[in-house]
């Protein structure tokens, strides 16, 4: 049976902090599912972005990933490091109702934000604020260096195994 696919979201742009735990989640997705956006763990992530683009100047990135989106069957993301991009794409998948699991490290205090563009004025909104205001329930799991295989192992095998 051919594996589904699945989506991993971690910050690029805004840090590479963490990558050794978000490499951790990405392996254990990858016992379940076909991850598209696996490359956001890569240790050289710019250089397969450039070599994309090169090779699919018909789409950007943006297309790119929403087209990866809408294909994947499970949503997994990392929100340790700030990024607007990665508040975006968790609407995204909410919105498309894909099963979903966030992580974080215990010790961050950074959220995702969502760049709101009004008026020619822009706002920024945490992720956290959106979801309270609207009254959403996503699963967030936190995690430490030394507990973060065996969370992601439980938390990754059960967001797959449940019955969608």
């Amino acid at each position: 049976m051919k594996k589904p696919y699945s989506y991993f979201a971690r910050a690029i742009r805004g840090g590479r902090e963490n990558l050794e735990n978000s490499k951790i989640i990405v392996s254990e997705m990858e016992k379940y599912s076909i991850v598209l956006s696996k490359h956001t763990v890569s240790n050289n992530v710019e250089k397969f972005e450039k070599e994309w683009r090169k090779k699919h100047p018909e789409m950007n990135v943006f297309q790119r990933d929403m087209k990866w989106l809408r294909m994947s069957k499970y949503f997994v993301a990392d929100i340790t490091v700030e990024s607007s991009g990665l508040g975006y794409e968790i609407c995204v998948a909410y919105e498309r109702k894909i099963p979903m699991v966030l992580f974080s490290h215990e010790n961050t205090r950074n959220r995702p934000t969502i760049r709101l563009h009004i008026e020619g004025k822009t706002m920024e909104l945490t992720l956290e604020k959106l979801l309270d205001f609207h009254n959403i329930q996503i699963p967030t799991i936190f995690y430490n260096d030394e507990n973060i295989k065996e969370i992601a192992e439980i938390e990754i095998r059960n967001l797959f195994t449940k019955r969608i």
